[in-house]
């Protein structure tokens, strides 16, 4: 590992780094952007070297170029980063800051196995974000409303994060389509505690902005992750 690896990923270092290109232009960050680049992956998945990937794909944003090569990156690489405590944050950020048109490799392939990363503590993050994405909303929502999706969901801790999103998320007609899955799914989930849930809260049907409330769960996700004080 050279010595620009071991600052990116140091504890104490990456601070610097990251101060580094926050304040320099970008014609002054090719020895940055390099190892970034050629450790892709170890970057996104290491806690610090995250960050500076982070910091590089919003400083990168309007260079053509280089946006393309790491949307590249992220497209090659989506299944090694979705279910990472670290590497699902790259894939997030990028859907915060990229166009969506220029994501459609990683959509795709995050769509294609919405089930499995619905369920999944870190991924499921990824779907959620996906879900804000008012171009891919419809996309996601009609994927998450396909019976076999949504019983999965139902019965799981992080899948119910995912469908509140979605319901929240959704328009009208949208909204009535994921109620109608969910209701002539209920007999098939077979965890009762969630089953239990699902059944008040078709009786009830609470309002949208208190979709989170009406499903209160002590903790949330990724809030505790010692990762955050970083991001």
């Amino acid at each position: 590992m050279c010595i620009r690896d071991r600052l990116i990923t140091d504890a104490q270092a990456t601070h610097f780094v990251q101060k580094i290109v926050q304040n320099f232009s970008l014609s002054h960050l090719d020895f940055i952007y390099e190892v970034i680049i050629a450790s892709f992956v170890h970057m996104a998945n290491h806690q610090y070297g995250l960050c500076v990937l982070k910091a590089i794909m919003t400083k990168v944003k309007e260079d053509e170029r280089r946006v393309h090569e790491i949307i590249d990156l992220l497209t090659k690489s989506t299944d090694q980063l979705v279910q990472d405590q670290y590497g699902n944050y790259a894939i997030q950020h990028a859907f915060d800051i990229y166009p969506s048109y220029k994501l459609s490799g990683v959509l795709d392939k995050v769509l294609a196995k919405i089930s499995q990363l619905s369920i999944h503590k870190f991924s499921s993050n990824v779907v959620e974000v996906g879900i804000s994405i008012e171009s891919e909303k419809s996309r996601f929502i009609n994927a998450l409303s396909a019976p076999l999706v949504i019983v999965e969901l139902m019965k799981n801790k992080y899948g119910n994060f995912v469908l509140q999103r979605a319901l929240k998320e959704a328009g009208p007609e949208e909204y009535q389509a994921l109620l109608n899955a969910v209701r002539e799914n209920l007999a098939s989930v077979n965890v009762k505690k969630f089953r239990d849930k699902w059944e008040k809260f078709l009786r009830d049907r609470p309002d949208r902005a208190s979709i989170s409330l009406y499903f209160k769960d002590p903790g949330t996700k990724q809030a505790n992750d010692p990762l955050i004080k970083y991001l």
